[in-house]
């Protein structure tokens, strides 16, 4: 068992490493001919991900071989459910100066640049597209207008131009309601999500959202699970016979419910769940030369845990996903039985230790996900303590197998759309 432990804890570390710089998604690219290839897309190893990505890496399945695509080599892409890019060529301001605020400084000038614009809000009448931290929108007529915030510095004091709200209010007088969206636009920020929020607005009243763009979303998955740990545990006493009580390696089936929480743009997720499982440890000490000096430790131990834990996808591919991290866990335990019995004289004593009922530790966490359905993981939990008595530590060590089922997949502000744009 424990070679078992020790191959599959090198296996996941092994694969974490290996792939820690992939992750590939599902998606299509469209070519310049105007062919569509679906496949496998990954983003995440290139610099400038996700708002002002140069080059993508692509293959058609995952045997496939890996092409570098750049900005010159697709009209767009789309990872399905995620993130849509179009190629554009768009006028960028760039200022004469840096000031130190989050506008632009005035006394620059615009520069055209070929990009890869990330949709925000795709409507009927007006869409809204970011590329690092600069904004743009296009009215359907092709033609990608920058949004402008730019300020001037006289005499120490900053003076901001909002120039982005009056070309707002242009667009809002173009659909008729400048009035209706004269006051919001006045209170907006150059934030993408108020800005997303004007645009939202012109489309819903001009026309139907055909597309919307989230910067925030979010993933929850429910989950099943059952395991079989393997427990060694140890007793620290100052007396010298009690500390020479050797338990033997105990087998500690658990059962398992959780939620998992994911968060877009990120391979990090947070776990949630409560566990059942239940042991029995035996130890026993000889001390002089008569055979019946034998002194035995036994306690059995139900235990419920309520664990949190933070977790990173080192690779995930749509297909297969592998994580690792590591959680804290409150425990509530009672026990079946606390009993010290000394064989040479038939000494019996109850409850002999004070065994906490509540108490935290902390774990970490291995394994992979197939098809977001099937998992199987490592839980270790190196170190728990639940000993009250003075001079007295019962230290244990737990290595649990576990297999999980995702049984309810959510997802929360993920696009659908998968055709070209």
């Amino acid at each position: 068992m424990k070679k078992m432990i020790i191959a599959l804890t090198t296996f996941f570390l092994t694969v974490a490493a290996t792939t820690a710089q992939t992750e590939f998604k599902k998606g299509f690219v469209v070519l310049n001919n105007g062919d569509t290839m679906t496949g496998l897309i990954n983003c995440k190893q290139f610099s400038g991900w996700p708002k002002n990505p140069v080059r993508i890496g692509f293959k058609e399945n995952a045997l496939s071989e890996i092409v570098n695509l750049s900005i010159s080599d697709l009209v767009n892409f789309e990872i399905t459910g995620s993130d849509k890019y179009v190629r554009a060529t768009v006028g960028m301001w760039e200022p004469g100066y840096i000031l130190p605020c989050k506008c632009q400084g005035m006394g620059g000038r615009t520069t055209q640049q070929e990009v890869w614009l990330r949709l925000m809000v795709k409507g009927t009448w007006i869409s809204l597209y970011e590329w690092n931290k600069h904004y743009y929108v296009d009215d359907n007529t092709g033609v990608y207008t920058e949004l402008r915030y730019t300020a001037e510095e006289k005499d120490d004091v900053v003076y901001e131009a909002a120039i982005f709200k009056e070309q707002l209010k242009l667009f809002a007088k173009g659909f008729g309601l400048e009035k209706e969206l004269s006051k919001e636009i006045d209170l907006c920020n150059f934030e993408v999500d108020e800005i997303a929020k004007i645009i939202l607005h012109l489309n819903k009243c001009e026309g139907i959202i055909d597309t919307l763009y989230h910067p925030l979303k979010y993933g929850i998955s429910l989950f099943a699970g059952a395991g079989l740990g393997l427990a060694m545990t140890n007793l620290y006493y100052d007396n010298s016979y009690e500390s020479n009580l050797k338990f033997s390696d105990r087998l500690v089936p658990s059962f398992s419910l959780g939620a998992d929480v994911s968060i877009s743009f990120t391979s990090i997720f947070l776990r949630m769940d409560l566990s059942y499982s239940s042991v029995f440890y035996k130890g026993e000490a000889r001390f002089g030369y008569n055979a019946f000096n034998i002194l035995a430790y036994e306690y059995g131990q139900r235990n419920i845990s309520a664990g949190f834990s933070v977790l990173n996808k080192f690779w995930d591919n749509d297909i297969v996903a592998v994580y690792g991290g590591m959680g804290i866990n409150k425990n509530f335990s009672a026990y079946s039985k606390n009993m010290l019995h000394r064989w040479d004289n038939n000494t019996i004593v109850q409850d002999y230790i004070n065994l906490k009922k509540d108490w935290l530790d902390f774990s970490f966490r291995f394994g992979a996900i197939l098809n977001k359905k099937w998992e199987a993981g490592m839980i270790v939990r190196p170190s728990e303590k639940y000993s009250e008595t003075p001079g007295q530590v019962i230290k244990s060590r737990i290595y649990y197998l576990t297999m999980c089922y995702h049984f309810l997949n959510k997802e929360r502000g993920l696009r659908k759309s998968t055709s070209p744009l």
